[in-house]
């Protein structure tokens, strides 16, 4: 079972491979010039600044002015315990 287990991950993984491999092709030559130096540095900040695309603005940090449930239970969880494992030490006292 374990062996069929095996057999079926390494053939997936030999699938993934091999449809992955055309995604990665070096970029076509212009002409006889090939990107080196600078214009591989213009060339990259140009596919960077392609790629960094804006980003939908999210709203969420403006609900409870900031100060959201996350924080008051990062607040308020440590207090109580705290309050809590000091009265049952003081219980065994």
């Amino acid at each position: 079972s374990s062996i069929l287990r095996l057999a079926v991950c390494v053939a997936a993984m030999a699938l993934l491979c091999r449809r992955a491999g055309p995604a990665f092709l070096p970029a076509p030559a212009i002409g006889s010039v090939q990107l080196r130096g600078h214009h591989a540095v213009a060339a990259a900040s140009l596919a960077a600044l392609a790629a960094a695309q804006p980003q939908a603005a999210h709203a969420a940090e403006l609900t409870f002015d900031g100060f959201g449930p996350g924080e008051l239970v990062a607040i308020f969880v440590p207090i109580v315990y705290c309050w809590l494992a000091y009265g049952e030490w003081e219980a065994k006292q």
